[in-house]
């Protein structure tokens, strides 16, 4: 499970914002959402559906590569879900993420985080 840094700090990692499609799959019915943001451990969607707090789903998208676009498939569990402009805002924890999965997140943060420096 995550470990985060402090009691009142809910984030294992820095998000970075981003714009793509991610397919859940609850209950064997699957749609697009969009994706808003991306951290180590999760990431921020949203969604014209609810998701009740502590659903498990799959989830799956594409991140883009230094040369080609990796696709990572996952179990995530719903954090939270904040009604925004007619949809929901919704916060999705890695479940399992497998080692591939995770080089591939930590390429794309380093990619991005290389214009911070």
């Amino acid at each position: 499970m995550i470990k985060f840094s402090n009691k009142n700090e809910q984030r294992c990692s820095e998000r970075i914002s981003i714009n793509r499609k991610v397919n859940l799959d609850i209950q064997a019915e699957t749609y697009p959402v969009k994706m808003v943001d991306i951290s180590h451990c999760g990431i921020g969607i949203v969604s014209p559906k609810v998701l009740q707090d502590n659903t498990l789903l799959e989830i799956e998208f594409d991140l883009p590569g230094y040369e080609q676009n990796s696709n990572i498939k996952t179990q995530a569990q719903v954090i939270h879900s904040t009604p925004i402009n007619h949809n929901y805002l919704i916060g999705l924890a890695f479940i399992n993420l497998n080692l591939h999965s995770q080089l591939v997140i930590k390429e794309f943060s380093n990619f991005h985080n290389r214009f911070n420096a």
